[in-house]
């Protein structure tokens, strides 16, 4: 829904939908020409910054909107970067602008689409450096790379019109990012590597009210702080579909990909505590809703803060949770956000899996001891003990000793494994004393 007007515009609201969710789970959907839907609040006879509202019935929502009166129009690329070194405050799109190069921002700004415009940014990057900005009723394609203070995209589209390529959607280093009212889009032969992509794990992203629905590898890849509130993420990625990682693996793979959301929390600057909020979303069509690495350090400092409410994951959903590289001793906080039988899966990195009551024994600067695991070979043996990380080596035992292991990704998707007997006497020392709940 259009979130930005000028002076005298009138509103439109012919081409939406309105979806409520009732206090059961379901929904409706409402169409924006009903004429028992009932507006208050439009109101472009001046400019600022204002709230409709839109009810039917005992329902409403408030939306938010802006009205300008000194929007510069531009129509190719060198008006837009003209328009932005003169520190314009509000530019509108008119028609389709392409970006062939970085483009920069020296100050707030507010970029808007008119009916039908794009800006087809190629992945470069728009440049705001510590100024803040807005992207509104626009249509972005083929990816962008935004470095501000603080980026919002309103009632905006990313789409891949790429003719086959993989590309990542938005790449953002903001300390904030709000995507609101959006969609991400896909034509049939090419696909979003990651639909969202942060850039560093201290920041927050906020998604609402937004649709992914398209192909994707790796959907939302997220900061230490965000939140997911009313979304729908589907990947339309399928067994006939061409996509193919480096080294050649099936964008489809059993267990471990698409993923919904990603999660590697930062491995260091560990004091920016976790803020996890996934609330009235719906997941479709993917190997794994969350997959979350480097977790354990902050619930062992009680830095992990985690809510899960009123998702769906009843389509097609292969695991809720994946605990890759040090985070199965979150499983018991997420067990309990999430709640009933917990379906997850972990592994060591990449898609290598283990198995067993896996409990945390022991976290200090040296690494991470985990009990009760078992390393899952590819024919599905468990011959050995999984243990953990010593001085960033992972280690696993049988009868015979302590092994190094190393994994690597792979074209069968089940990793290139290196196994290496550890003879070092001094080593094995030191693994004895590690690896032991003393």
């Amino acid at each position: 829904m259009q979130t930005v007007y000028m002076v005298g515009d009138t509103l439109d609201l012919s081409t939406i939908t309105l979806r409520a969710t009732k206090p059961d789970g379901s929904t409706v959907e409402v169409q924006g020409n009903n004429p028992a839907l009932k507006v208050t609040g439009f109101d472009t006879a001046t400019p600022g910054e204002k709230t409709m509202r839109l009810s039917i019935g005992g329902a409403y929502v408030d939306i938010p909107y802006t009205v300008y009166s000194d929007l510069t129009i531009v129509k190719s690329e060198a008006e837009l970067r003209a328009a932005l070194a003169a520190k314009h405050k509000a530019i509108k799109i008119n028609g389709t602008v392409t970006l062939t190069d970085k483009i920069s921002a020296a100050s707030d700004v507010t970029i808007i689409g008119a009916p039908g415009a794009k800006l087809i940014a190629n992945q470069k990057i728009f440049d705001a450096a510590t100024s803040n900005v807005t992207f509104a009723d626009l249509r972005i394609v083929n990816g962008i790379q935004i470095t501000a203070k603080e980026a919002t995209l309103e009632n905006c589209t990313v789409a891949l019109e790429a003719g086959g390529a993989t590309i990542r959607g938005i790449q953002y280093n903001t300390n904030r990012l709000v995507i609101s009212n959006s969609r991400f889009v896909t034509d049939e032969v090419s696909c979003f590597s990651y639909v969202i992509n942060a850039k560093k794990s201290a920041s927050e992203l906020v998604v609402k009210n937004t649709s992914v629905n398209c192909n994707f590898f790796y959907g939302l890849n997220v900061p230490n702080r965000f939140t997911i509130d009313g979304c729908e993420i589907n990947s339309t990625v399928t067994t006939d579909s061409p996509f193919r990682d480096d080294d050649g693996a099936s964008y489809l793979n059993p267990n471990k990909n698409p993923v919904a959301i990603h999660f590697p929390a930062a491995k260091t600057n560990t004091d920016y505590e976790i803020k996890a909020n996934i609330l009235n979303t719906k997941f479709s069509n993917v190997q794994n809703v969350l997959r979350i690495y480097y977790t354990d350090t902050y619930v062992s400092n009680g830095k992990f803060d985690f809510k899960w409410t009123n998702n769906d994951t009843s389509v097609n959903c292969n695991n809720i949770v994946n605990c890759s590289s040090q985070s199965y001793g979150t499983l018991a906080t997420l067990q309990t956000a999430i709640g009933g039988d917990l379906k997850y899966r972990a592994v060591v990195q990449k898609n290598t899996a283990i198995t067993g009551d896996i409990k945390l024994e022991k976290i200090n600067s040296d690494g991470f001891y985990y009990s009760g695991a078992k390393y899952v070979a590819k024919d599905g043996s468990t011959p050995y003990d999984f243990l953990g990380w010593y001085k960033n080596t992972m280690y696993i035992k049988d009868a015979e000793g302590y092994y190094t292991l190393k994994v690597d990704y792979s074209a069968d998707g089940l990793d290139i494994r290196t196994i290496t007997p550890v003879t070092n006497e001094a080593l094995i020392n030191e693994l004895n004393d590690f690896f032991s709940k003393a």
